[in-house]
């Protein structure tokens, strides 16, 4: 049904629906309060206060994780509270918390990416063109932030049926399909460009230590490069499967909730623990972090 079309604009929840909810919503609740406890210890860390790269890094991805998982969870907590008290969803509000929710999401993908080249110009000061680099950034905020607009206010929206709100507001038309593919590439692109960055950083910083005396600073710099892959490509590769599915949903593919289950599990897996592991992996923050010795 189109918009002009008028149908009851609310929805009852119901149970076999419920326990996906309850699920969803308690991965949520458990990516918040993980990040929420390493950005606390992030901001008090006296050795994290010496490694500023480092540092912003760990301190902008769980700022980023923690509210993701906020609006993303939102429908979830909202759906699991209307089922218990027997109160009915608005369509309108729940669609537009899930488009919304989708879109962060999006944008937070790309975040490890923006961070290893700030983090590459900084480093070897390359400054003269980041103003293009800025200018890139803020174009692939507003694409994102237009796919999940765009089907709110698109005269060719549809309400397609939706577990969590019983309807979404859907666009199917060419250039939906073009933020689409621009979505899934990005998704895949920028995680990869990023992890070569890192490389790049890795080996011009080495070149700086090539005497036996500075074999400490290699090993530092070796394990700071760990960090920053686990960073990269721990969500990258978790979040594969949710891509794939992504895929298949284009092209008329209708998912279970297994399916679905088992992709936000990995991704629950990626976006509580990928900083946790970047921290420990590193001997200094690891013993800071978790009081085991080096």
């Amino acid at each position: 049904m189109n918009n002009s079309t008028t149908f009851d604009l609310y929805y009852s929840p119901v149970e076999k629906h419920f326990c996906y909810h309850a699920i969803f919503g308690g991965y949520q609740i458990f990516i918040l309060i993980c990040n929420l406890i390493i950005l606390i210890k992030g901001v008090s860390s006296v050795y994290l206060i010496k490694m500023p790269l480092l540092r912003i890094n760990i301190l902008i991805l769980t700022i980023a994780f923690t509210i993701q998982s906020i609006l993303q969870g939102a429908q979830s907590v909202l759906y699991v509270f209307s089922f218990i008290f027997h109160k009915d969803i608005n369509i309108e509000i729940c669609s537009g918390i899930r488009l919304f929710g989708n879109t962060v999401h999006g944008i937070v993908d790309f975040i490890p990416f923006s961070l290893a080249v700030i983090r590459y110009n900084i480093i070897f000061r390359k400054n003269k063109r980041m103003i293009v680099f800025w200018l890139s950034q803020i174009l692939l905020v507003v694409i994102r932030l237009t796919r999940g607009i765009y089907p709110t206010v698109s005269n060719d929206s549809k309400y397609v049926p939706n577990g969590a709100c019983g309807y979404v507001k859907a666009v199917n038309n060419d250039f939906m399909m073009a933020l689409n593919i621009f979505s899934v590439s990005s998704e895949i692109v920028f995680p990869i460009v990023a992890f070569i960055i890192n490389i790049i950083i890795l080996k011009k910083v080495l070149k700086n230590f090539k005497k036996i005396e500075k074999e400490n600073e290699k090993k530092e710099q070796k394990q700071l490069f760990w960090s920053m892959t686990i960073q990269i490509l721990m969500p990258f590769f978790c979040h594969l499967p949710s891509i794939h599915l992504f895929i298949l949903r284009l092209t008329g593919f209708k998912e279970t909730v297994i399916h679905v289950i088992i992709v936000d599990t990995l991704n629950t897996i990626a976006y509580s623990s990928s900083v946790f592991f970047s921290i420990i992996i590193i001997d200094k923050l690891r013993n800071n972090f978790l009081n085991i010795p080096c």
